[in-house]
C-alpha cells in the first residue's frame, strides 16, 4: 500500500480511463492535503458554465463590480459540501487573504475562506495594475478521501500522479487538462492521452 508518509499534497491525481464514476471520470484533482487521516482536493477541470457574479455575489454587490472580476469562472470542485466555495489563485496581496491561505505549489495559492476574497471579487478593493492582477478560479465543493482510501485507489490503479502545475490550473482550457496531464505523465500514458484508449501493456 502507498505510504501516507510521502504526502501527495501539491500533486495532481489524473483519473485512469477505467475510473468511470461520474464525479471523477477523466477528472484531474489538485491534492491540497494528504496524510494519515485522509486526503482532500479540488477537481480542476469541471467548469459549471457559471461565474462569480451569478453565484457568489449578493445582488447589492453585483451592481458596480468590475466586469472582469465578475467573470471569474466557477468549477465543480468535487461531490462533498457542494455549497461551499473555495478559491485557487496565482497570488493576491496578503491583506486580501485569510490566515488559512497557503501556497500549494509556485503560482498556486489555496484560499479556503471565500469571505476573505469577497471584497476583491465584488470590486470593493482597488484594482491592481495589469501585471499584478491574479488569475482566480472558484470551486463549489471538494473531493475527499478517508484514512487509507486514496492509498487503496492508488494501489488499484485508479489514479496517475504528477506534480501540480499552475499552467494547467489557470492557463489550459478545462477540456484539455486531462489530456495534457496524461501527456506530461509521459510514456505509456502519453499514448493514452493521444488515443483516448488504454492499449494492452502485455
Amino acid at each position: 500500500m502507498a505510504s501516507t508518509q510521502d504526502s501527495l499534497a501539491g500533486h495532481f491525481l489524473i483519473a485512469d480511463l477505467d475510473l468511470l464514476d461520474a464525479p471523477f471520470h477523466r477528472a484531474v484533482v489538485l491534492l491540497l492535503d494528504h496524510g494519515e487521516d485522509g486526503a482532500l482536493g479540488l477537481v480542476i477541470n469541471r467548469p459549471l458554465g457559471l461565474t462569480a457574479a451569478q453565484i457568489v455575489l449578493e445582488p447589492s454587490e453585483a451592481v458596480d463590480y468590475p466586469e472582469r472580476r465578475g467573470k471569474i469562472p466557477l468549477y465543480g470542485g468535487g461531490p462533498v459540501e457542494t455549497q461551499a466555495v473555495f478559491t485557487l489563485h496565482t497570488g493576491l496581496p496578503a491583506e486580501w487573504q485569510s490566515p488559512a491561505a497557503r501556497i500549494i505549489r509556485p503560482g498556486i495559492v489555496f484560499e479556503p475562506s471565500f469571505p476573505a476574497l469577497r471584497g476583491y471579487v465584488s470590486g470593493q478593493t482597488p484594482e491592481l495594475p495589469p501585471d499584478d492582477r491574479p488569475f482566480i478560479r472558484l470551486y463549489l465543493g471538494y473531493a475527499g478521501w478517508g484514512a487509507g482510501q486514496l492509498e487503496t485507489e492508488l494501489d488499484h490503479g485508479a489514479w496517475q500522479v504528477i506534480e501540480a502545475r499552475s499552467s494547467l490550473v489557470f492557463h489550459t482550457p478545462p477540456q484539455d487538462i486531462w489530456k495534457r496531464s496524461m501527456e506530461l505523465k509521459g510514456g505509456f500514458w502519453g499514448i493514452v492521452a493521444q488515443t483516448g484508449i488504454k492499449p494492452s501493456r502485455n
